[in-house]
């Protein structure tokens, strides 16, 4: 989600609809807490118990199987399949399937399956989840990212459930986007499970994947990462906006936020994400009133913002341990720190390459030498917006070591080092 231009200040507002009220609350979560290299075909030390293997239909000598590593990271959304520290539930071929020794000698390259004319790797298999109680829940949604393709109709994923009388079909998934040479990208999915899964203490859910033996398939096959169930509730608060300012003067953001009312609020939470990252970080907390019915306004500082997209959102807890989020929101900082300084070491002039918000913007240009002590100042006019090139005059300084603060109308104090020959 990257964007080719600068922004010197951003303010996004989020405003959402109090008058909804609802939020989903997250009960059960699978992210295949293990740490695998590659090749492991089994799941049974996660915190919710054992995931079982089943064969669901016809599977060859050399079927394409379900395993549990790193071979296929699970990427946030929007990330491009590869190998990385979070591991993922995924479907990839065996050592000896007939188009092993081409691609995967050894078996498990990701979600990557064997999709040759051949009997041996028709695969019809399906990983199952342990019993999930939900007792006391309902209207549950389930929710997941993946990645999948296949051949139409032939190769292909689907969900399951089981509320206790055997597995039904929920969803044949739809294939998610590629992002060039086989690599899947991550999507995020979610569906509403059946309401005999409501107060049920003996729910299922099930990752089935199938593919015929005709020599036409397309990588990826499936992978499955950071499962959730969870059901609607009622919000704790009733959250009117939520924004972010950065203020290029103190390099700092500042967060902003109004509730119309509480329930039972004991913190908030600031989380931050950067791009190509899965999951986010708590930058900061804030108390809540506990329990208010009018409008109360809350700031906070994030002190050290990163250069490039942030992406934040806001965490609600309450007393009793349950949480909801914002919506999430994102600011931009443009990565340039320095102004560029040339020729370096100078002579009788420097020039010097900088950003302006504006044409026609009159930036504050200040000397120092060595010791920290201003030799000069004065005003360079932006002769566009964007780039520009302007010139000093530095002939009556003396040869040594100096240094520019250029100081724009956004607040922004650029800086640049030279020498003077």
């Amino acid at each position: 989600m990257k964007r080719n231009k600068i922004l010197y200040i951003l303010s996004i507002t989020l405003i959402l609809r109090a008058s909804s009220g609802m939020a989903q609350t997250v009960f059960w979560t699978e992210d295949w807490s293990i740490s695998c290299s590659s090749l492991c075909t089994s799941y049974t030390i996660g915190p919710n118990g054992a995931w079982t293997i089943a064969s669901t239909g016809v599977n060859g000598t050399k079927a394409n199987i379900w395993y549990f590593s790193n071979q296929e990271e699970g990427l946030g959304r929007g990330g491009c399949g590869a190998v990385g520290p979070d591991p993922s539930m995924h479907i990839g071929s065996v050592k000896g399937s007939p188009a092993a020794f081409l691609f995967c000698p050894k078996g498990d390259c990701g979600a990557a399956y064997d999709a040759s004319n051949s009997a041996k790797v028709v695969t019809n298999t399906m990983a199952e989840s342990p019993v999930i109680n939900c007792t006391g829940e309902s209207t549950i949604t389930l929710s997941f990212n993946y990645i999948m393709n296949g051949q139409t109709n032939h190769d292909y994923g689907s969900v399951y459930y089981n509320t206790g009388s055997g597995w039904t079909l929920l969803v044949n998934l739809p294939k998610t986007a590629t992002c060039g040479g086989g690599q899947g990208k991550w999507t995020y999915y979610s569906i509403a499970m059946p309401a005999s899964a409501n107060n049920n203490a003996n729910v299922q859910i099930g990752f089935n994947w199938q593919n015929n033996g005709d020599g036409a398939g397309n990588d990826p096959s499936i992978a499955i990462d950071s499962i959730r169930l969870s059901v609607a509730t009622v919000l704790p608060i009733q959250l009117i906006s939520f924004t972010g300012d950065y203020d290029y003067s103190h390099n700092v953001i500042e967060f902003k936020w109004s509730t119309a009312s509480e329930t039972n609020n004991a913190m908030f939470t600031v989380e931050r994400i950067l791009d190509n990252e899965d999951s986010y970080t708590p930058i900061l907390n804030v108390k809540g009133a506990g329990n208010s019915s009018q409008t109360r306004n809350y700031s906070a500082i994030d002190p050290s913002p990163v250069k490039g997209t942030s992406y934040y959102r806001l965490k609600q807890t309450d007393y009793d341990g349950h949480y909801t989020y914002s919506n999430t929101i994102a600011i931009e900082i443009d990565s340039t720190t320095s102004v560029t300084l040339f020729p370096n070491p100078a002579g009788s002039f420097i020039n010097i390459n900088y950003l302006a918000q504006a044409e026609g913007n009159n930036s504050i240009i200040y000397i120092y030498d060595a010791v920290g002590r201003q030799i000069t100042s004065g005003v360079m006019v932006s002769s566009y917006k964007g780039a520009n090139t302007g010139r000093i005059d530095i002939s009556k300084l003396t040869g040594g070591i100096y240094f520019v603060q250029m100081q724009t109308p956004a607040g922004q104090p650029f800086t640049g080092k030279f020498i003077k020959q």
